[in-house]
């Protein structure tokens, strides 16, 4: 311990004389370590660090595979859902979710939130329990009772934490609705936009209906089932159905999907890419680094042989430059830790939004566990090398020559480790090109519309006070007339979906006087629904026709605007125009 101090001691000494050679070394190693552990801190939250709910890899998310109308996780239909749920042997259960909007008011500003209808037992299958109050009942989902559990996020906000507020009203939609539960902190699931849960509360129509798909449906393996017997057990069962009711179910299968796969995406790929281009960094800085020991070794030539003629063996000199390299790179380790705290904000648009919960992008005890092993790796890496070299100099040979001549001591390894560098710089350059090259032609990319300076907004009207269309379309006309009414506003319009927000939405249609295939041609489709300037405030090309006018309403001749894809599908070679 005490030959460990003192080569220590020599070691600050030494890099004190030579602050340039060392600033060098640890903006060097602080660069490649950085992004190292810049990179990792994402990998760590996105792939590695538990999700916040109890045994989580054992839940999944289940979807219909429509693949042959491009929809391979498509939303279940509700009628599927109960079928699925009564026929599998694979999951402990299965809880199904629909979208709902809601206005507060009542108590502080008017605000709109968005929450989810959820089955009964939605909240066993996640294992989450409210922190305050309770779930809803079976009873109270199937007589469609008015209460309501609440994000924490939005108890916090609105009601102040107020304990006091469980099993009393708030106003939702105009209707008072009964507060019987909060929800714990970090539980922000599916996504955090999701501030309260309601019961799904499905119709006896909804509960037979195949040919409207708009639930999410999580579920929770049984001990001891796999994922792979999960999905083939929903393949038996989607077979079943197509076999039981071909006119829905032809060519529907199903999906079994690891809730950790939904959530992160494709970002996996990316993310290991990422970071095996910060680990062509950290050679290139390590490479760096050793040419640099190796040049100062040369020029500490005399200074070596003197320690080695006093008595120093050659694992003395070899241990005393190996601690030099462990004391830069714990230096350059930790000026990467700092540059990686400081890049966070950037980190963070790496990471979906509220995936990590609370848990933000940190310096936790993995992360600096991480950073302590890269820095110790990299200081035996770049050190050893230039370690062994100088201990294996002739002491006479060394005091003859003084520092003279000595660069060219060790040439053949230098210009290795120069090779190397060009080598994993050239693989860096001419990936980063690659990459540069694809986000140019993406920006280039014809989206069908324009985007540019382009601001939306989202509108929930209540059902109870906004249930007859005509009320609805009154509404509408008069927010579009005071938004057209806005200084620098050139167009205003409603619709249903914005671009690239929803894969979902789909109506089936027939064309006249051409008879569908079979009972597997469903002809399914995405659809929209806009008001009469939608497509030309969007910015849409019109190929043929006209667009829509403010005389297309409720009561006139139904009229339908296709894209080009589905003309060209449908009618090939002729006009789509006057076809029904």
């Amino acid at each position: 311990m005490h030959g460990w101090l003192t080569d220590l001691r020599y070691a600050l000494r030494g890099l004190a004389r030579n602050r340039g050679f060392c600033a060098a070394c640890v903006l060097t190693l602080a660069l490649g370590i950085g992004a190292n552990v810049a990179i990792f801190s994402a990998v760590d939250t996105l792939l590695l660090r538990p999700l916040p709910y109890p045994n989580a890899g054992r839940l999944v998310m289940v979807w219909e595979d429509a693949s042959y109308v491009s929809f391979p996780r498509n939303t279940p239909a509700v009628a599927n859902y109960v079928d699925w749920r009564a026929q599998n042997q694979v999951f402990s259960d299965m809880a199904a979710m629909r979208f709902r909007g809601a206005n507060l008011t009542g108590e502080g500003l008017p605000e709109s939130v968005r929450g989810r209808g959820v089955t009964a037992n939605f909240f066993a299958v996640m294992g989450v329990m409210p922190a305050i109050g309770r779930p809803f009942t079976e009873d109270e989902d199937r007589r469609s009772a008015k209460v309501v559990v609440l994000s924490h996020g939005l108890w916090t906000r609105r009601f102040g934490c107020d304990r006091g507020l469980i099993g009393r009203p708030i106003t939702m939609n105009g209707e008072p609705v009964t507060v019987i539960g909060v929800m714990p902190r970090s539980f922000r699931f599916p996504d955090p936009n999701c501030q309260y849960w309601v019961p799904a509360s499905f119709t006896p129509q909804q509960l037979a209906e195949r040919g409207s798909h708009f639930l999410t449906v999580v579920a929770r393996l049984r001990d001891g089932v796999s994922l792979e017997r999960a999905r083939a057990e929903m393949y038996t069962i989607a077979t079943r159905l197509e076999k039981q009711y071909p006119a829905t179910n032809t060519k529907v299968g199903a999906v079994v999907s690891a809730l950790r796969e939904e959530m992160t995406g494709d970002t996996r790929l990316g993310l290991l890419v990422l970071l095996a281009a910060a680990g062509c960094v950290l050679l290139i800085a390590c490479a760096n680094v050793a040419n640099l020991l190796l040049a100062r070794g040369a020029g500490r030539r005399r200074e070596l042989a003197v320690r080695a003629a006093l008595g120093a063996g050659g694992g003395r000199l070899i241990r005393q430059m190996i601690t030099e390299s462990l004391l830069l790179a714990g230096l350059g380790g930790a000026a990467g830790v700092g540059l990686a705290a400081a890049g966070r904000v950037v980190l963070e648009k790496i990471v979906p939004p509220g995936f990590a919960g609370d848990a933000q992008l940190a310096l936790n005890g993995r992360l600096l566990l991480f950073a302590l092993g890269v820095s110790l790796a990299t200081g035996l890496f770049f050190g050893l090398a230039p370690a062994v070299t100088a201990s294996r100099w002739s002491v006479v040979e060394a005091l003859k020559q003084g520092g003279r001549g000595g660069l060219g001591t060790g040439g053949r390894f230098r210009k290795g480790l120069a090779v190397a560098e060009v080598a994993l710089s050239a693989l860096l350059l001419v990936s980063a090109g690659l990459l540069v090259q694809t986000l140019l032609r993406l920006r280039g990319l014809d989206l069908g519309f324009q985007p540019e300076k382009m601001l939306t907004m989202l509108v929930s009207l209540p059902n109870p006070k906004y249930a007859d269309p005509a009320r609805r379309e009154a509404f509408e006309l008069a927010v579009l007339g005071n938004v057209r009414s806005l200084p620098g506003v050139r167009g205003a319009a409603f619709t249903t979906n914005l671009p690239f927000t929803s894969i979902g939405n789909t109506v089936g249609f027939a064309i006249e006087g051409q008879p569908a295939a079979g009972p597997g041609d469903n002809r399914d489709v995405m659809a929209r629904v806009g008001s009469a300037d939608y497509l030309p405030v969007l910015g849409v090309t019109l190929r043929e026709g006209r667009f829509f006018t403010a005389d297309d309403r409720a009561g006139s001749r139904q009229v339908v605007i296709v894209n080009e894809f589905l003309a060209k599908r449908f009618w090939p070679g002729q006009s789509a125009l006057g076809k029904r």
